[in-house]
């Protein structure tokens, strides 16, 4: 609840980001799955709005992403804490390893359990081929399944139509080009 009120009223986070962050490390340290899916969706809310007050804890954060993904027996959860992952990465590529964070996210797409979060990483995966291809092409089969999910997956219903358009000319443009045996 705190996460969504968060993610639209970004305006609150400085006055509450000290508190809410040792909420959130606190409450990472279970293996209840539905309670790891709630913490790592409000970290990725965190990683996207709030700026500078989460870069001094970027490592905590990872730690604790790992400790829910390992704890985690529900495929809804693990998908969550892989897209705060990735957000992580987006908004503090330099302070997130992201040579070996990546083959993680990538290899374990398109999420099924939480089919939504898949616009995440898929936006990650176009963000970063834009400024390195090389490094999303060992990956092009993931992405290229994950981008055909979001847009024929009727589960994937709360991806706005004008990301799906992107994902479309991203198709066109990127994936067709790469001639993927997939694709044939």
């Amino acid at each position: 609840c705190l996460a969504e009120t968060f993610n639209a009223c970004t305006a609150g986070i400085p006055v509450y980001f000290k508190d809410f962050l040792q909420i959130l490390l606190k409450n990472s340290k279970t293996d209840d799955s539905s309670l790891n899916r709630n913490v790592s969706y409000a970290m990725g809310i965190l990683a996207q709005h709030s700026g500078v007050l989460l870069g001094q804890h970027i490592q905590p954060c990872l730690e604790a992403l790992n400790t829910m993904y390992a704890a985690s027996t529900e495929q809804d959860a693990k998908d969550n804490i892989i897209s705060a992952s990735c957000r992580l990465m987006q908004y503090y590529p330099q302070q997130v390893p992201v040579d070996t964070m990546l083959p993680f996210v990538f290899q374990n797409i398109p999420f099924s359990g939480d089919p939504n979060e898949n616009e995440t990483v898929l936006r990650y995966a176009m963000n970063m081929h834009s400024l390195a291809p090389e490094k999303v092409f060992p990956f092009m089969q993931q992405v290229t399944m994950t981008a055909l999910k979001v847009l024929v997956d009727e589960k994937c219903d709360e991806i706005p139509e004008s990301f799906k358009f992107e994902v479309g000319k991203f198709i066109k443009g990127v994936i067709m080009a790469t001639q993927l045996p997939l694709l044939q």
